[in-house]
């Protein structure tokens, strides 16, 4: 059975108006909110991916959408994720593995919190 990959790129100025973060979060409850949700990870490279996006940067903003990876990853670990918590490692590792451009974190991510909103 073959599996064919989307193109995160086909979403961009798609998706700019879908993300409402519950609230702005601090740099202390970002890295709270990081060493609580490693601790949950299985694998390394989602780790890796995770800590990437919540330390924050240039690369987690998707200015063809208007959204930073980094904002969009704390809001979920802000609401009860653990009903999807292998979708969200799975999808960290698809970040990692197909797609570290903003674009592909973004779109990963938000396909996340759609679900928990």
């Amino acid at each position: 059975m073959s599996v064919q990959l989307q193109n995160v790129h086909q979403f961009d100025r798609q998706l700019q108006d879908r993300f409402r973060p519950q609230r702005v979060y601090t740099s202390e409850e970002r890295q709270a909110a990081l060493r609580r949700f490693v601790q949950e990870l299985r694998t390394p490279v989602a780790r890796a991916m995770a800590t990437r996006i919540l330390q924050g940067g240039a690369g987690n903003v998707d200015h063809a959408n208007h959204i930073d990876a980094g904002e969009l990853l704390v809001d979920i670990l802000h609401r009860p994720y653990q009903a999807v918590l292998g979708l969200l490692e799975e999808q960290l590792v698809d970040c990692h593995r197909l797609g570290q451009c903003a674009q592909g974190r973004t779109t990963r991510l938000l396909q996340i919190w759609l679900g928990l909103v």
